[in-house]
């Protein structure tokens, strides 16, 4: 069921958004709002169900990880065998997003790995387990992941803050303190700073400290709201680009960046040349969207496909092993 939103509504999911860290004072004084009614929202919207939890938005690349998807299509399959499939996939440690999908593929997984042979250790245990009911397996590894402001809540016509991008070559040094931290931010990006210190026996000066460190060596990107789009009357498409001037990619990620209903890019190894997620009201606006992309770019893109995300059943940023 669809939560009815309003514009102070809005203004808190986008602040949220941007930095689900921020106390309910400061999105308060973003917004026009009083802490307290910023706190009633907030709780009104959990308990609503359209804020799922709040993400700390973990580069786990600069923890020597790779980002590893596998896109399922069964067969043979019925709502119970999926339903333990998936509850196989949200129970397993290294995965941190699985999604139900509507069209040409039934699953996507996306798993943690720190190299291909572990991934590749993850796909056999896939097969060893499911091997009957999966028709086929679509493996690839994130390259880059950007991730881009919902501008869209606030209906702007133009997204203006920066992206997050992910998946770099680049290693940071954490030691297990650090790992401590993040554990407990992970699923909870709103837990207290002095919780957190009770929780790993460390004072609250030193969590602060870590926590800003994690940010400026980039292993922290953001904070972030987990959203049942559903219930915010948003459908999330995956489209994908196959490229005919692949030079071109860098003006379509540009295009990207600034629209306010395109939430994620990714660059990928063994998927499609680009990769774009958009939240949209309905197909309409979704073709809308896609049309306009066609024809800025007629002669870079060659061709495209699409499907609907359905349900998300996990989302967190590190793997828990």
């Amino acid at each position: 069921m669809e939560t009815a939103l309003d514009l102070k509504d809005r203004k808190i999911l986008y602040e949220l958004d941007a930095n689900a860290r921020q106390s309910d004072a400061e999105i308060g004084r973003k917004t026009g709002l009083s802490k307290e009614v910023v706190n009633y929202r907030i709780k009104r919207l959990v308990e609503a169900g359209a804020i799922r939890n709040f993400c700390t938005i973990i580069d786990a690349s600069r923890l020597g990880y790779l980002s590893c998807r596998v896109f399922l299509k069964f067969q043979h399959d019925d709502p119970a065998r999926e339903k333990r499939m998936i509850k196989f996939f949200t129970d397993e440690p290294g995965a941190w997003w699985v999604c139900s999908i509507d069209g040409s593929k039934d699953l996507a997984v996306v798993v943690w790995a720190r190299d291909a042979y572990e991934f590749y250790a993850f796909v056999e245990k896939v097969q060893r387990e499911f091997k009957p009911v999966i028709k086929d397996a679509f493996t690839a590894i994130y390259a880059r992941f950007y991730q881009y402001r919902r501008a869209y809540l606030l209906g702007k016509g133009e997204n203006d803050a920066p992206a997050m991008e992910s998946c770099s070559s680049e290693k940071a040094e954490v030691d297990e303190t650090d790992l401590a931290i993040l554990k407990k931010m992970a699923a909870n990006a709103r837990m207290p700073t002095v919780k957190i210190a009770s929780e790993t026996g460390l004072t609250a000066s030193v969590v602060n400290y870590r926590i800003k460190k994690l940010l400026e060596k980039k292993v922290i990107q953001g904070f972030c709201a987990a959203l049942d789009l559903q219930k915010i009357g948003r459908h999330l498409y995956k489209l994908n680009l196959d490229l005919e001037d692949f030079s071109k990619a860098g003006a379509i990620l540009s295009y990207a960046e600034l629209h306010p209903n395109i939430t994620y890019a990714y660059k990928t190894i063994g998927g499609a040349d680009l990769e774009l997620e958009i939240e949209a009201k309905n197909y309409g606006e979704f073709r809308e969207i896609v049309d306009d992309l066609r024809t800025k770019f007629s002669k870079t893109i060659r061709c495209h496909d699409y499907f609907l995300f359905t349900k998300e059943h996990k989302m967190l940023y590190l793997p828990m092993d």
